[in-house]
């Protein structure tokens, strides 16, 4: 909790955090598509789900304490969507809604904007075909096998994508390869 309060307030009004944030509208953009591109590929696709399945083994699902990994799942590729669209659904069910990475692409290339779109959507879609409880779908030789590695091929595919975008503005990320 009082890590939680912490990020809260770095995003408060005139906090030093987000003042920063928002003073370079450039590296803000440049740091949202990393943390897209790494939460995609790197970490989702491949410390999250590529370990779990290469291993077969529960110790290495995300939760493996909770049998959460299939939501844990959804949630991360749901984040990245909710920032891409500018959108955001609370608890209490009431939608924000604001200017997303998808607008500000679909300025300079509305093609590339759609098949991103398109990309997290169908990432997503597999997410929650995920069969809980999670550590069954990565048993060896499971029928589940084939889901999480779909899952992992549409994320990678979707860290491609999102590269694609980065090029297209100019700049050049720096994914970690381990």
């Amino acid at each position: 909790l009082t890590h939680l309060e912490g990020v809260h307030a770095q995003w408060a009004e005139d906090a030093a955090w987000r003042t920063n944030f928002e003073a370079d509208d450039e590296a803000a953009f440049e740091d949202i598509l990393t943390g897209m591109i790494v939460l995609s590929g790197f970490e989702t696709g491949g410390e999250r789900l590529q370990a779990a399945l290469d291993s077969g083994d529960q110790e290495d699902e995300h939760s493996c304490f909770s049998d959460n990994t299939h939501r844990d799942m959804i949630q991360d590729i749901q984040g990245v969507q909710n920032v891409w669209l500018g959108t955001y659904t609370r608890t209490d069910g009431t939608v924000v809604s604001g200017t997303g990475i998808h607008d500000v692409v679909a300025e300079v290339d509305a093609d590339l904007a759609d098949r991103v779109t398109t990309r997290i959507a169908e990432s997503l879609s597999l997410a929650n075909a995920l069969n809980a409880p999670f550590d069954q779908e990565i048993t060896p030789g499971a029928e589940g096998n084939a889901r999480v590695q779909a899952l992992i091929d549409s994320l990678g595919l979707q860290e491609a994508v999102l590269t694609e975008v980065f090029v297209a503005f100019g700049l050049a990320p720096e994914i970690p390869t381990e």
